[in-house]
């Protein structure tokens, strides 16, 4: 019997400052600070196998 695994990843922004308000506050560079959410799992019995979070923005395929 063969095993059935899938992957799936998704992220989201911590700073929602927008070029307009970064000019109001005088701020040079746009806030961009990142949280990606990875996860592996058994499909079979669905069974999350493997949880990662990163705090920068990185390549799906980096498990």
């Amino acid at each position: 019997m063969g095993k059935i695994a899938g992957i799936d990843s998704t992220g989201m922004s911590l700073e929602m400052a927008s070029h307009h308000y970064c000019v109001l506050i005088g701020r040079k560079k746009p806030i961009k600070r990142f949280l990606s959410f990875q996860v592996f799992s058994n499909l079979d019995n669905q069974v999350i196998r493997l949880v990662c979070i990163h705090k920068k923005r990185m390549h799906d395929s980096g498990i």
